[in-house]
């Protein structure tokens, strides 16, 4: 278990249905809004503040997307307990009704991050759910130790409405991969101004989506190719387009995040912006796919986006080296991986473009391998094990579950 006390002051949020009392998932973790957990009733609109709640980038899954859950509490005071009209989050059983919105005053948190990268952050006394012989029980994360298995919720398949064209979602994957914004200074007032986008990519179908069809479906302007990499298109316009599209153009490798509009999208349009991302900046090798990036929230934002359509993929920090002097560089990466039990899943789903790319991740697909029949690890608890693998060998073919527990690291 990597337990990380984050003593930066931060605002808490937390999400309720006081009829019900319901656990959701944040993160994929299941949890538990605050108002009914036993034992810290008291503390609801009673005492202030309130000690349950989670950090504001926390991201949830409803019935409109996926959707931070400092989203619901804009414009709201410290300490304002609200009315959510319209609203389902997923929880335990499927999509849930959702009431009330509380906003608590800042509080000290605790990060706890899992073997395989999965991670959510909270107030010391925010109930999760941990395995134990019994089956399961909410648990405090202060009392959450190395050794413990959070139950990770995998394939909820919550979507938005918005649908972007296939090509203008494959670019914005391209450009979250391989993109940066070009900028300049006005001679005259100094000012700096965002005037164009450049791709750095050498393969010949990555950049022939920018070169011969984001014209006609997309931009309306031309890409020009400088040397074998550099792919750039000049335009205010269309950088606006994007800044309206919810990419923030301040970003850069380190600290890019997929485009806002992306998480209230629809399967499609998030498929075809995960396929241009793969291609950017993805490899396939003997059918597992995986990707390598500097930016940790991309990686994890990508890791939400794979969970929720089904996949299980891991994250692990890589310490990159400089091949000349083999000391560490300037930036540590993230990478991503999708099991090798799951590459016809995303050759069929997601898939690349890239014919290369994709012949590698079709390699294994008549080939018996270890990895394409791995059982999950679960701790011994004979009552709870013996019904956990009579329904995996039900459903072994296809090697995927409704949920998992994962063991903390």
């Amino acid at each position: 278990l990597c337990v990380e006390k984050i003593y930066k002051p931060q605002d808490m949020f937390d999400l309720v249905n006081v009829k019900d009392g319901y656990r959701y998932y944040t993160n994929d973790i299941l949890s538990h809004n605050c108002a009914h957990v036993e034992g810290i009733d008291e503390l609801w609109l009673g005492l202030w503040p309130t000690l349950s709640c989670l950090v504001g980038n926390t991201k949830v899954f409803t019935n409109k997307g996926i959707f931070a859950i400092e989203d619901f509490h804009k414009g709201r005071s410290i300490g304002e307990y609200f009315e959510i009209d319209g609203w389902q989050v997923y929880g335990k059983n499927g999509l849930e009704p959702l009431s009330h919105g509380y906003v608590s005053p800042e509080s000290d948190t605790i990060k706890l991050t899992t073997k395989h990268g999965y991670a959510v952050e909270g107030t010391l006394k925010h109930p999760l759910w941990v395995l134990d012989a019994a089956g399961g029980s909410m648990k405090q994360i202060q009392h959450i130790k190395s050794g413990d298995y959070l139950r990770i919720q995998v394939g909820m398949n919550c979507y938005g409405d918005q649908k972007l064209n296939p090509d203008l979602a494959y670019t914005l994957g391209g450009y979250s991969a391989e993109g940066c914004i070009k900028k300049r200074k006005r001679n005259r007032s100094g000012r700096v101004e965002y005037c164009g986008i450049q791709i750095t990519n050498s393969d010949s179908e990555f950049r022939d989506v920018y070169l011969n069809r984001a014209k006609h479906t997309i931009f309306g302007k031309n890409f020009h190719a400088y040397g074998k990499h550099n792919l750039t298109l000049y335009s205010v316009a269309v950088v606006k387009k994007l800044q309206n599209l919810g990419l923030n153009i301040n970003e850069l490798s380190y600290n890019k995040t997929v485009p806002k509009i992306i998480w209230t999208t629809t399967k499609q349009t998030q498929q075809n912006y995960l396929s241009g991302l793969f291609d950017g900046d993805g490899t396939a090798y003997k059918g597992i796919a995986k990707i390598e990036l500097t930016s940790e929230q991309m990686i994890k934002d990508v890791q939400l986006l794979l969970l929720n359509m089904g996949f299980h993929p891991n994250v692990n920090k890589k310490i990159a080296r400089s091949k000349l002097t083999n000391t560490k560089s300037a930036r540590t990466t993230w990478v991503l991986e999708i099991p090798k039990s799951e590459s016809m899943k995303f050759s069929k789903e997601i898939g690349f473009r890239i014919q290369r790319k994709q012949k590698q991740m079709l390699s294994v697909e008549n080939r018996k391998d270890s990895d394409l029949n791995r059982c999950p690890i679960l701790p011994i608890s004979k009552p709870l094990n013996e019904t956990f693998y009579r329904d995996w060998e039900t459903d072994r073919k296809s090697t995927r579950l409704n949920s998992s527990h994962l063991k903390l690291s």
